[in-house]
């Protein structure tokens, strides 16, 4: 499994996650900090997104970053399980 504090090969920019991992009970909420870096020489925007969760499920604050070269942003993921979400 990849580090999710990676940059998945893309040397363009750099990624930290924070937590790494989250661990949820049915309707407790969790906020995960993306922090992107863009280490390319060029102005260049990025999209944070969450991949294989249920759009309902969370939402995503700052979600487009436009960074100029060396300059780091972040966006925050909110998580949640709602009440009869299957264990």
């Amino acid at each position: 499994m990849n580090d999710p504090r990676s940059n998945a090969g893309d040397d363009r920019l750099r990624l930290d996650v924070s937590p790494a991992r989250v661990a949820l009970e049915v309707g407790e909420v969790a906020e995960i900090t993306v922090e992107v870096t863009n280490t390319s020489e060029t102005i260049r925007m990025f999209q944070v997104d969450v991949l294989g969760l249920d759009p309902d499920h969370f939402s995503i604050v700052g979600e487009i970053l436009q960074l100029f070269p060396d300059e780091r942003g972040s966006a925050s993921i909110i998580v949640s399980l709602p009440a009869g979400h299957p264990s």
